[in-house]
């Protein structure tokens, strides 16, 4: 078994203090064994920390790839609603995805028609459950959708 590089020197150093502590007298044993022990409790408390970190890191680089992928997604699912509408659209829609609160997306999205008309779409979305887009044309509501993306 390989062990990680930051455990070898960990490993020597208790060597040597185990090695020295042989010919010390109790009371710089029980000194050595209580500055172990701090340094231990503090090692274990970092490395918690660290996790903890990690942990934030992970969920937040999550919700990023969530967003991304919703933006994504609603916005080919809008171009499409507003096409069955009769209404098709000039290019891809410009879509802007955030969350307010970790699990709820909000998403924004505007473009053109073909005939150069302004749409735009908006909805919330929560993970695993309810959403509601609204499509308007110039102004005016074209379709209200359930479900636009990953639903």
């Amino acid at each position: 078994m390989t062990r990680p590089r930051a455990a070898v020197p960990v490993i020597a150093r208790v060597t040597v203090v185990a090695a020295v502590l042989v010919g010390c007298s109790s009371s710089d044993r029980a000194e050595v064994r209580s500055a172990a022990s701090s340094a231990v409790s503090t090692a274990s408390s970092n490395a918690a920390q660290a996790a903890d970190q990690v942990k934030d890191a992970l969920g937040d680089a999550s919700q990023s790839v969530r967003e991304t992928a919703l933006r994504n997604a609603v916005a080919v699912a809008a171009a499409r609603a507003f096409g069955d509408a009769g209404h098709p659209v000039k290019g891809p829609l410009d879509c802007k995805a955030s969350s307010p609160e970790r699990n709820v997306f909000t998403v924004t999205c505007t473009g053109t028609t073909e005939d150069g008309k302004p749409v735009s779409v908006s909805g919330q979305q929560q993970a695993g459950g309810k959403s509601n887009f609204v499509g308007t044309l110039a102004g005016q509501q074209v379709f209200t959708k359930e479900c636009l993306g990953n639903c």
